[in-house]
């Protein structure tokens, strides 16, 4: 029972992210042709190595982080909240859109994961209004 479930939890994890001790669950989105899920996994666990706070907003506030170009750009949606041309969050959703990257590097995650740390923040300040 117990590979059965670590089987299904390394099986979810390479397409979306599972934390099922932290009860955190993200669907990635990921751009197959011009980005890298992997950099997310890795900023999504730099967030959580670095601060059980940011963490736990990530997990309770986002839902879907989408390696997508930002929705800001699109004129029939004003709601955007954009700090960053790297990507922005939706209001009202639980989404976080991340601009494709086929960049590995540190320097690279890092970002991603202050991205992230800043738009979940975001989706948490709507939700709890």
């Amino acid at each position: 029972m117990i590979i059965v479930v670590g089987f299904s939890v390394w099986l979810i994890n390479l397409f979306d992210y599972l934390d099922p001790f932290n009860l955190c669950y993200i669907n990635i989105e990921s751009d197959v042709t011009r980005g890298n899920t992997k950099t997310i996994h890795q900023a999504i666990e730099q967030i959580k190595k670095a601060d059980k706070s940011d963490y736990r907003n990530l997990c309770h506030f986002v839902n879907v982080i989408s390696e997508n170009l930002c929705m800001a750009d699109d004129p029939n949606r004003s709601s955007a909240w954009r700090d960053d041309v790297s990507g922005c969050y939706l209001r009202g959703s639980k989404v976080i859109y991340l601009n494709p990257s086929r960049a590995v590097d540190e320097g690279t995650i890092a970002h991603r994961a202050r991205i992230i740390k800043i738009y979940s923040q975001k989706s948490k300040n709507f939700w709890q209004q």
